[in-house]
């Protein structure tokens, strides 16, 4: 099998980023393990840290180092380990999974200056801020509803400026369909990275096997894939927060599909 292009995951928390993940790492010729905080720690992005001015990429600073430096060094070697790993496993291609790897498209175009295959994960909005309140990332996402809106919409519109650039290079996958008709949309999107869809990966994706460092343990307690979840605003979320928050999705909803 020839070697792959690099695929890079992006979206937002509670969009099915896990489930997308497994999914390609179950694939024989795919490498994707859970997420790999590179970015973050690099542009120091957790949120009230109290040993922030501890942090590696703090102090190396001190150097002085810039953020040029430190992606031209230390990045490029992130890049190579998983490599390395990739190989070592026996596969041709390696594959990496962060909710707001649109906010970081920039920082992999430096790094990967032979292109990459960015995917999209897109839910609708009011389903992920139901599921948001209840996974609760005390330290990742705001309380208010309306700050997180704004981020998922900081997210959509990185994606599409980095997409509507490259559009043969990206793709988006909605989750609705995913759990829905997921034999399509996977063959699909195989199709598209140049590999043959394994039906096995259907079954395997729940493994042990995949890991389980950040991400969501929900998907571990069904072994099959579902769309229980597909709608549950209407049942999580008061009527009046629907109609508030659906007017604040605007042209983002239009361009992911909804």
């Amino acid at each position: 099998m020839t070697k792959q292009k690099p695929i890079i995951i992006g979206g937002f928390y509670r969009s099915g980023t896990t489930l997308l993940r497994r999914l390609l790492d179950a694939h024989s010729a795919i490498h994707c393990p859970p997420e790999v905080k590179f970015f973050r720690d690099l542009r120091m992005e957790f949120q009230d840290d109290p040993y922030t001015h501890l942090r590696f990429f703090t102090t190396v600073r001190s150097l002085p180092a810039d953020l040029n430096d430190l992606l031209e060094t230390i990045g490029k070697g992130y890049v190579d380990l998983r490599k390395r790993i990739a190989s070592r496993l026996g596969k041709c291609c390696w594959a990496d999974k962060d909710p707001e790897n649109a906010l970081y498209l920039a920082h992999w175009r430096v790094l990967l200056p032979e292109g990459f295959r960015y995917i999209h994960m897109a839910r609708h909005p009011l389903d992920m801020l139901a599921s948001a309140r209840e996974a609760a990332f005390v330290k990742t996402l705001p309380h208010d509803f309306d700050k997180i809106l704004d981020r998922w919409s900081t997210n959509c519109r990185a994606a599409r400026e980095h997409m509507d650039k490259r559009p043969r290079d990206c793709r988006i996958v909605r989750y609705e369909e995913l759990v829905e008709r997921p034999e399509t949309v996977l063959d699909r999107l195989f199709e598209w990275l140049n590999l043959p869809f394994e039906t096995s990966v259907l079954c395997s994706f729940a493994s042990p096997q995949r890991g389980g460092g950040i991400e969501d343990q929900k998907i571990l307690l069904r072994p099959t894939i579902h769309a229980d979840s597909v709608g549950r605003s209407r049942r999580d979320l008061s009527e009046e927060e629907r109609r508030r928050l659906l007017d604040r999705c605007g042209d983002d909803l239009t361009w992911l599909g909804y």
